[in-house]
């Protein structure tokens, strides 16, 4: 319960942080992507990685450690440490969950737009020359059409913030709990194919940095 937990505050600081560093005003895409990733990426390993151990500590203080040499017993293992394997495979399995559940309800309200209009669900959206006049009145311009049926853009702030949170996680408790490295490669393997496919099926292009 305490991983899901975590996946939601990640996402809620996500949230409110770029509602606050919106309300900054910044000038120029970079200088908002720059603080947004760094005040981010801020939040969301100390919620991840240091406030798991704090209230860990807190709730398992006669056993984490063992002796005042301060080696940990296996109860830090079982207990802290077992919190931290599971948090990152729920960590990953929320963010590609919710990217995939994203792109399939686009991809069922696509189908349903076209149905309605008597084309295949696998026609291009480009090809609009060959709809009908009346889905033009739904659509008058292929901006319209390209809103409503593309999904967001490809935000690389945000994914570089996660990869940043999940890389700082392995670092951090990796010497801890070895299998945290290979989990974390395995980890980036999926996220990279994930975004591929999204980058390539859901999204749209990212906006220009030319300021």
């Amino acid at each position: 319960a305490a991983s899901f937990v975590t996946a939601l505050v990640n996402l809620g600081l996500e949230i409110l942080n770029k509602k606050f560093v919106a309300l900054e005003g910044l000038r120029g895409l970079s200088a908002f992507e720059v603080k947004l990733l760094s005040t981010t990426f801020l939040a969301q390993v100390l919620n991840t990685v240091f406030v798991p151990l704090f209230v860990g500590r807190r709730l398992y203080k006669d056993i984490i450690f063992e002796d005042a040499n301060g080696q940990m017993n296996k109860s830090w293992f079982t207990d802290i440490g077992l919190n931290f394997v599971v948090t990152f495979v729920v960590l990953v399995v929320f963010d590609s969950f919710t990217l995939l559940f994203s792109y399939a309800t686009l991809v069922k309200k696509r189908r349903r737009v076209f149905k309605s209009f008597g084309l295949s669900s696998k026609k291009s959206v480009v090809h609009t020359q060959e709809l009908s006049a009346s889905m033009s009145e739904n659509y008058p311009m292929q901006i319209d059409l390209d809103q409503d049926l593309q999904g967001p853009p490809f935000e690389v702030t945000r994914r570089y913030t996660f990869l940043l949170t999940l890389t700082y996680l392995a670092l951090l408790i990796g010497p801890a709990i070895p299998m945290l490295f290979p989990l974390a490669a395995v980890s980036f393997g999926v996220i990279f194919w994930v975004d591929k496919f999204a980058l390539i099926h859901y999204h749209t292009r990212p906006k220009g940095k030319l300021d």
